[in-house]
């Protein structure tokens, strides 16, 4: 008879086990789903990269074909797009026309089969020496549509040339056939023709040619009229090697820039829009600009002892007065660049003394003198010598000035009972006449006086 002791452990031994045996199913569960999604992976891949194959083999026997067949193909493709099957039985497909093994099967990995769509391509505008070239599509279609997830996989694999079209593409890519890495795009419209439809969930692969001569990835030195064979899809480094003779360098709207060194510019620099410089910009001749020109300091290319600076004081050789306006702020050396209360308008006088002139009788005729935009001619006079006493006033005329005195009562010389008279008017438009009215003195002297000439700015 077996002990209560032993009875219990067996007990407990039998239920440890079934506990790890539940454990160990959970875990082979895991590893089971991972495994399936390894293999499920690898199948896809697997058949990624025999899909992949196939495009690559057909796309070959593709350019071996047109290469072989150009001027044919040029003239058949002169109106409308001609179509190529990968096999077929009307004697012009790749397998008929010995550019595929005889023992070639047309059906990929998804039950897709392959067809080439040949166009011509005409310059538009024509480009003089340029001929128009032929283009060519190689896309599968029937069968079954390729997953999304793998379009992107199989053309990878297949290169550069290759492209597809997604079921559940971005706005931006509906109804187009995309290359690698966004390399290149084609609306499929362009390559429908006859049963030859580009459709989502198929892969394509391109291809051009220029006389016969397949146009490759590498960059041409002269226009071929493909604009992809003359275009740089990735930066350009020069390893410190210089680019010289350009004729033009446009931005299309980005900032062109020089992280060290200059530029030089040997004749004119022509900028449409504001020309930034953290530092000096030196300018051998003239800097035109339709608007503002700012800066800390400018200084004359020719000779450094010129220059502007609103910090300090300013150097010119010619000051051109037509642009300073009396609005124009001033400032002196004692202030520095604080600038003084008022414009210049209130720092110049109205009237600018022009010339003065001595009027005898024999020489009464006083030269109007030159003013400025808006000045107008003014003229005083002032007695030196007369017969009698006067005293007169003053009236104002268009471009001359009216002296006259007038009749004064209660002279102090009470001998006299009119005062003599002088009078200054317009004689022509550059001169004015003075008149002096009276009689000698006792003395028998003369009259004379002294006539000042002004221009008047209002």
């Amino acid at each position: 008879m077996e002990r209560p002791q032993a009875m219990a452990g067996r007990r407990a031994r039998r239920g440890l086990t079934l506990i790890e045996a539940a454990l160990a199913l959970m875990v082979a569960a895991v590893v089971m789903v991972g495994l399936a999604q390894l293999i499920s992976g690898a199948a896809d891949t697997s058949r990624a990269r025999v899909t992949a194959d196939r495009l690559q083999q057909v796309t070959a026997a593709a350019k071996s074909y047109i290469q072989a067949n150009f001027s044919q193909l040029y003239a058949d493709a002169a109106t409308a797009p001609v179509v190529v099957r990968a096999v077929g039985t009307d004697g012009t497909s790749l397998r008929e026309r010995g550019f595929l093994p005889s023992t070639y099967v047309d059906q990929n990995a998804f039950g897709q089969q392959h067809a080439v769509v040949i166009r011509r391509i005409v310059p538009n505008p024509p480009v003089p020496g340029v001929q128009p070239r032929l283009e060519a599509v190689v896309t599968t279609q029937g069968g079954t549509p390729i997953p999304d997830r793998m379009l992107g996989q199989i053309a990878t694999f297949m290169g550069a040339d290759a492209g597809f079209m997604l079921s559940s593409p971005p706005a931006t890519l509906s109804g187009q056939i995309t290359g690698v890495g966004g390399g290149w795009q084609t609306p499929a419209t362009l390559w429908t023709a006859g049963a030859a439809t580009p459709a989502p969930g198929h892969v394509m692969a391109s291809m051009a040619f220029n006389e016969g001569v397949l146009v490759g990835d590498y960059l041409h030195r002269r226009d071929i009229g493909i604009p992809e064979a003359n275009t740089m899809r990735t930066s350009l480094n020069m390893a410190g090697s210089d680019v010289n003779n350009i004729r033009a360098l446009t931005g299309n709207g980005n900032t062109v820039t020089m992280s060290t060194g200059q530029v030089d510019v040997n004749t004119s620099l022509n900028v449409a829009n504001n020309v930034v410089a953290g530092n000096n910009m030196v300018a051998g001749n003239n800097v035109v600009a339709g608007g503002e020109v700012t800066g800390d300091r400018f200084i004359d290319g020719d000779n450094s002892a010129f220059r502007v600076d609103p910090n300090a004081t300013s150097r010119v050789n010619a000051l051109d007065v037509s642009v300073i306006s009396g609005n124009t702020r001033v400032a002196t050396a004692a202030t520095g660049s604080a600038l003084l209360s008022g414009t210049l308008a209130d720092r110049l006088p109205n009237y600018v003394t022009k010339g003065g002139y001595y009027v005898v009788p024999g020489a009464q005729l006083v030269a109007k003198p030159a003013c400025g935009p808006g000045g107008q001619q003014k003229i005083t006079y002032s007695v030196i010598q007369d017969s009698f006493q006067f005293a007169s006033y003053v009236t104002y005329a268009a471009g001359y000035q009216t002296i006259q005195n007038q009749n004064i009562p209660n002279l102090r010389n009470n001998e006299i009972a009119t005062a003599r008279r002088f009078h200054v008017s317009n004689y022509s438009g550059s001169h004015w006449l003075v008149q002096h009215q009276g009689t000698p003195n006792h003395a028998n002297i003369p009259w004379s006086g002294l006539a000042m000439t002004y221009c008047y700015y209002p």
